[in-house]
């Protein structure tokens, strides 16, 4: 067999087994031990009101390295695992309800009224999540987060930009984004804290 046709059967090899090849999907998820934590929980009564567009029914796909297989990580999943276990180390009480987009929007207008709750809280994507397969490159994600004190009818939303960069051997792991998702969340926890308690990060 000549070089020239074992060249096109190597291609052509390449070539299927890259179609049918699955991507590799993983997922930030967020050791406790890296999550902003208050001294002294806030003493609230809070719905945590996951909409459609934040949690893991409509993961969002971010492609982490171009490489062979793809690799992707889903951020939904992360994210939602992440803003519960914060919520729930925040605040003294803390009910988690999956709704739609339109539902979380009316539980923030105050039309409906989640159980005994006294401070409703809508986590979500401020915008795109952006990233870069280049080497080193800045990976970053918005964090928006909602809140409607249903004591007063006082409506506060706050956006958090957390960014990281890719370290040596993260080729096929989500610590880059990991560490945005952390870093958005730390903020997130310290504006919370200014407004309804004491709670700020170490």
């Amino acid at each position: 067999m000549g070089t020239g046709v074992r060249g096109v059967l190597t291609l052509a090899a390449c070539v299927v087994v890259a179609a049918c090849a699955r991507p590799t999907i993983v997922a930030p998820l967020v050791p406790d031990a890296e999550l902003p934590r208050a001294d002294t929980r806030i003493d609230r009564r809070v719905a945590l009101v996951i909409p459609h567009t934040f949690g893991v029914e409509r993961p969002r796909l971010h492609d982490v390295h171009q490489v062979f297989p793809p690799t992707y990580a889903t951020l939904g999943a992360g994210a939602e695992d992440a803003v519960r276990r914060w919520a729930r180390g925040t605040f003294t009480h803390v009910t988690e309800r999956h709704v739609t987009d339109d539902e979380a929007a009316a539980m923030l207008r105050g039309e409906v009224v989640p159980g005994d709750a006294d401070l409703v809280l809508v986590p979500n994507f401020d915008g795109p999540s952006q990233g870069s397969v280049e080497w080193r490159a800045a990976n970053w994600l918005r964090l928006r987060l909602d809140a409607r004190d249903l004591r007063d009818g006082a409506r506060s939303s706050w956006s958090a930009t957390g960014e990281s960069t890719t370290r040596l051997f993260e080729a096929y792991e989500p610590g880059p984004m990991r560490r945005a998702l952390v870093s958005a969340l730390r903020t997130l926890h310290d504006s919370v804290g200014t407004r309804f308690g004491t709670a700020r990060a170490p």
